[in-house]
């Protein structure tokens, strides 16, 4: 396994939130700033205890507005 394949690689033994976020944004004609983005939240909470999930949502909610800011 290379450096990189070895820094993204994901073990299953540990508990873990897994997976991807991906975003599309959409731009404004002839211009460089984008006017609408879309998000998709691929996520696995791989062996995490409800109580884990919640506090990650909890904190989720949280930065929400930092991070929905442009």
């Amino acid at each position: 396994m290379s450096d990189e394949e070895a820094f993204f690689a994901v073990d299953n033994t540990v508990p873990s939130l897994t997976g991807r976020i991906s975003y599309e944004d959409t731009f404004i004609p002839g211009g460089d700033t984008p006017s609408s983005s879309k998000v998709t939240y691929g996520l696995h909470a791989n062996k995490l205890s409800k109580q884990q999930i919640m506090n990650f949502v909890k904190l989720w909610l949280l930065a929400v507005g930092p991070t929905n800011d442009e």
